[in-house]
């Protein structure tokens, strides 16, 4: 066992000299390639705010059709949209040695490009090659259980991949839930109860970015680099304090459930010049629940200052003011649905999601002259049936109802009409 340890070094050793990894190195290793091409069709009774066409928008996106800052051109205008940008592309490879296995993901579709003019549907349509996932897991046994290191840009520990949503025609998801993906190194300690059912204790250190929001208080803040006026912009300067997560599974064939909690700093430079911070948290719980040809899915999280974590659809924190520090914004959210399978091919669901925001009177979100546009409520409602055809096609239609409120008078809503053709491979 030690000769061959040290033979796999010496291989190592020398493929990081020359650059190169010689297949012998690892006998067992096995590359795949897949992923799917996706069309998305939908007709929108109104143009939203995404302002790049986006066919599958965030409820934040929805303008107001009620209340004085409506507007008008768009409520009353609906469109109609053709996008392939989801289509996306996967490698995997996996090797092991001895009890040691390796893994590792690459993954992008072509998304990229939001500020792009050519990638929109006004443009030519070329998309832009975006990276989704690139990482690698080394697992080893360890006591009762297994140990496995994950280290690249993957899902938040914080989101519930495994614990999930139901499968929407919708890219975006609901209101309500946690999207986030990060560049992380992650701990999973995974115990095997039985032969279907495991134990997982997760923690992970996370890259973290603040969204600093503008309100009447932070832009009032006397300028003390220059002695006078108002200063520059909120900054929220590269990846100053990172997430720490702490998460608990239970995966098996009765219920999928986990709780998990973050926590971070909000740090930035205030438009004083002032470095200013505060410290920022989240939790959340979510379960599945399959009964049959019925499964239920429930989630519920609070977010303090970490709203990025939930598909960044609300800023994180305000600057209070000259000497005061930071203001975080808190945000709740959830979904409840259900999806049913009437045959093996067939899926039917139903999915409501909600997120609300608290006001602030410390930093002026919520409030004065910004209560008219800062939303207090995002909610959407999801109805679909996806039907699988030989295995690799699959068809999806899809009902979206999208609302949103904000603080005072101004509210919208959206309906959206929604289709979409896959072909995995």
């Amino acid at each position: 066992m030690m000769k061959r340890g040290w033979r796999v070094l010496s291989v190592l050793g020398m493929a990081m000299l020359l650059g190169l990894v010689p297949h012998t190195a690892f006998a067992q290793l096995t590359v795949n390639i897949g992923g799917y091409i996706k069309l998305d069709a939908s007709f929108q009774d109104q143009i939203n705010r995404s302002g790049r066409l986006r066919i599958a928008p965030s409820p934040a996106d929805v303008v107001f059709d009620e209340g004085p800052g409506k507007d008008r051109p768009r409520a009353n205008n609906g469109q109609f949209l053709f996008d392939a940008k989801q289509t996306r592309l996967r490698v995997s490879a996996a090797d092991d040695i001895d009890d040691t296995k390796l893994t590792g993901l690459v993954e992008a579709d072509f998304f990229g490009g939001s500020g792009n003019d050519d990638n929109t549907s006004t443009g030519p349509n070329s998309g832009i090659f975006r990276l989704r996932h690139a990482k690698a897991d080394v697992t080893v046994p360890l006591g009762i259980g297994r140990l496995t290191l994950l280290g690249g840009q993957y899902w938040s520990a914080f989101q519930n991949i495994e614990v999930p949503q139901p499968d929407l025609v919708d890219f975006n998801g609901p209101a309500g839930q946690l999207f986030a993906r990060q560049p992380q190194l992650r701990l999973t300690y995974s115990i095997a109860v039985d032969p279907k059912t495991r134990l997982n204790l997760i923690g992970s250190v996370e890259a973290q970015a603040v969204n600093f929001l503008t309100t009447d208080a932070s832009d009032a803040q006397f300028n003390f680099a220059t002695g006078g006026g108002p200063g520059g912009p909120a900054r929220q300067e590269g990846q100053n304090v990172p997430a720490f997560v702490g998460k608990i599974q239970w995966l098996s064939p009765f219920v999928k459930a986990e709780v998990a909690g973050v926590a971070s700093r909000a740090k930035g430079i205030a438009p004083t010049g002032q470095a200013e911070s505060a410290m920022v948290w989240g939790v959340q719980g979510s379960v599945d629940i399959p009964a049959g040809p019925v499964t239920v899915f429930l989630h519920g999280d609070a977010l303090n200052g970490l709203n990025r974590l939930a598909n960044a659809d609300y800023a994180d924190a305000v600057f209070r003011g000259p000497g005061r520090g930071v203001a975080t914004i808190m945000t709740f959210g959830g979904y409840a649905g259900l999806t049913y399978k009437p045959m093996p091919t067939t899926t039917l669901t139903g999915l409501y999601g909600l997120r609300t925001a608290d006001p602030s009177a410390t930093s002026g979100f919520g409030r004065g002259t910004h209560a008219e546009t800062d939303e207090v409520r995002q909610q959407s409602i999801h109805i679909n049936v996806l039907q699988q055809f030989w295995t690799r096609f699959q068809i999806g239609l899809e009902y979206e109802r999208l609302t949103v409120d904000a603080f005072r008078k101004n509210s919208g809503t959206e309906n959206i009409y929604h289709a979409g053709l896959w072909l995995f491979f």
